[in-house]
């Protein structure tokens, strides 16, 4: 068996890891237009233990972003509120 993502051989013995990968894609081309994606495909695939570990931290970064964008807006909120009462 070998990895998905980077085609590696895999022990028997090693644990097997599976990830939702991007399997393919659709493109709609029309004339006259930029082509782009249309749909993508995902499914479970096999991947060693290095691209697993990549494709958790690509999906915790985003996770990431999404949390330090929450707590910016919760901290300009405060600032707003906090400036509201010292200039009263």
């Amino acid at each position: 068996m070998h990895c998905y993502r980077c085609g590696i051989a895999l022990r028997e013995d090693e644990r097997h890891l599976r990830r939702k990968i991007q399997t393919g894609e659709l493109v709609r081309h029309e004339p006259g237009r930029r082509s782009r994606p249309t749909a993508s495909r995902y499914g479970l695939r096999v991947v060693c233990a290095r691209c697993a570990r990549l494709i958790d931290f690509g999906s915790g970064r985003l996770e990431l972003v999404e949390n330090l964008k929450l707590a910016l807006a919760m901290a300009v909120l405060i600032a707003m509120g906090l400036f509201a009462l010292l200039t009263r």
